[in-house]
């Protein structure tokens, strides 16, 4: 078996004897043999895994070990490559899951030791995500082992969620409660787990940290999440149904939702945080309002999409429009034109999030000529290259140098040798550009293996089943939610810089605080 395989485990010592030995051209060069082998389609599924996350972990290694002597460029393209193999790793185990559940005796033992291999993964993933300034995605990839016994998860997912709470005034109680009760079950003396020795000085750091931030009455209370939330009596079946749905997806403009999946953090409390402008700007909360747009926007296409998911009714504007059955068993209706038409709108938001930042850090792009990728790009003399501007300031703010690797994973953009760096998303926006400059048919059913050449294809068409188009969707949305809470988080970080420059000038004033609008104004008078 796999686990057992004698070359697999000599490499494995070969990487870990580089790593404590600090040598960095050896965990260069195993790095790069174990991806040889990890994409060796002679080699077995799970042994190409083990090889992946070999080289996955042998190249982070050397990026920790190098990290002062290692040039910008080229420490982003170690990272990219990281995430690749971790992640083409990570998908190697989901596909023996499924060949594991679909055996009669549901082989423990294997499922046993794609556990390990899988739980390994998920970490240094998780880890290389927050380092790259994505916390949110670093937080959902750990919170899918949430519910399993690994201890050294839920001791880094309640780091995380510490490190996460600054972002969030409002919550921060109830998430530096929930990190707490996390840290106390790991350092419990009956709770074993290899990794504790080197792990628990950092969890009792943070467990202390927290203790003398609330208090020891405060959290040594028994609370539930309904001790911390409003209750919301007045809500019909149908209501509670889409909250209900969304917030299982994690898909509310709400810090909570990352880590809790209850009906009761299903509403969007997120902003922008206080603003300090300069004296002489207009009275008119600009970024606000432009917040408010995005906002507005998301949950708008969000609700779209639960409709169209769910009813699956005929409604009556569909009834008497004469449509020819091609026999290839295309969707029509009214449902899968709003899942169209909130898939585009939520796509735009990216280029209005690059609007916004564009005003915000000053930076000068023509108004017509901003969009999501010439926010990082821009050409002269015909030729493509980074904004040093914008580079300049990912230095100093690493939320925004994670709203960069969102784009990277949207747009496709990699520097290491055209690999995408998420399999899934790679086909966001070729779906989207069908929508606006093609012909997208979503098929109730599809092999998307059949040959591209087949007869009984619409060549004309870019096609997908509705499975696939719900999954990239759902992603899509996941994507944009972070992009939108990852914005606030860049504001965050520079309004901590504004305030503390404005105490040594006069051109700057306090933040004026602003009024919520009524949700009973949002309608047509």
């Amino acid at each position: 078996m796999w686990w057992n395989d004698k070359q697999l485990q000599k490499f494995q010592q070969d990487c870990d004897m580089a790593y404590d030995t600090c040598n960095s051209e050896l965990l260069l060069e195993l790095s790069e043999k174990g991806y040889d082998f990890g994409h060796r389609e002679s080699f077995e599924k799970m042994l190409r895994a083990n090889y992946l996350y070999c080289a996955a972990t042998s190249l982070s290694g050397l990026i920790e070990i190098s990290f002062e002597n290692l040039k910008g460029d080229i420490i982003e393209k170690y990272y990219e490559k990281c995430i690749y193999l971790f992640r083409t790793a990570r998908d190697c185990c989901k596909n023996e899951y499924k060949s594991i559940l679909s055996l009669e005796d549901n082989n423990s033992i294997s499922k046993m030791n794609v556990n390990q291999l899988y739980y390994r993964i998920i970490v240094n993933y998780s880890n290389l995500l927050s380092q790259s300034g994505r916390y949110i995605k670093s937080i959902e990839s750990l919170n899918e082992l949430s519910n399993e016994a690994f201890p050294m998860v839920t001791g880094i997912l309640a780091l995380k969620i510490s490190d996460y709470s600054y972002y969030d005034i409002s919550h921060r109680k109830i998430m530096l409660y929930q990190a707490f009760q996390m840290l106390s079950k790991v350092l419990d003396d009956q709770v074993k787990f290899p990794e504790k020795e080197y792990a628990q000085e950092q969890f009792i750091t943070y467990s202390e940290r927290i203790l003398k931030a609330l208090g020891e009455d405060y959290l040594s209370q028994q609370y539930s999440l309904t001790d911390f939330l409003d209750s919301h009596d007045d809500m019909d079946d149908e209501e509670i149904n889409y909250r209900t749905w969304f917030s299982q997806k994690g898909l509310a403009l709400n810090q909570l939702n990352d880590i809790f999946l209850d009906m009761q953090v299903g509403y969007d409390p997120l902003h922008l945080p206080s603003l300090t402008e300069p004296i002489d700007s207009p009275i008119i909360p600009r970024y606000h309002g432009l917040f408010n747009q995005i906002k507005q926007e998301y949950v708008s296409a969000r609700f779209w999409i639960y409709e169209g998911l769910t009813d699956k009714s005929t409604h009556f504007s569909d009834k008497d429009v004469y449509l020819v059955n091609t026999l290839d068993y295309p969707i029509y209706g009214i449902g899968i034109e709003k899942i169209k038409a909130a898939y585009r709108e939520i796509y735009s938001i990216f280029d209005k999030i690059a609007y916004f930042l564009n005003k915000y850090l000053d930076l000068g792009i023509p108004d017509h000529l901003i969009s999501f990728h010439n926010l990082w790009y821009k050409k002269s003399k015909g030729k493509k290259s980074r904004r040093q501007e914008i580079l300049s300031l990912q230095r100093h703010n690493y939320n925004l140098n994670g709203l960069w690797w969102i784009y990277k994973d949207l747009k496709n953009i990699s520097v290491y040798e055209n690999k995408h760096i998420d399999p899934i998303l790679e086909k966001i926006s070729k779906v989207r550009n069908a929508m606006e400059h093609r012909y997208l048919k979503v098929l109730d059913y599809f092999d998307s293996d059949a040959p591209q050449n087949d007869n009984r294809t619409d060549d004309f068409a870019y096609i997908i089943s509705f499975e696939s188009f719900e999954k990239l969707t759902i992603e899509l949305l996941k994507l944009t939610r972070e992009a939108i809470m990852q914005l606030t988080m860049i504001v965050q970080t520079e309004e901590d810089k504004r305030e503390r420059s404005s105490k040594e000038s006069v051109d700057f004033v306090q933040p004026i605080s602003l009024s919520e609008f009524d949700d009973e104004w949002k309608q047509i008078w």
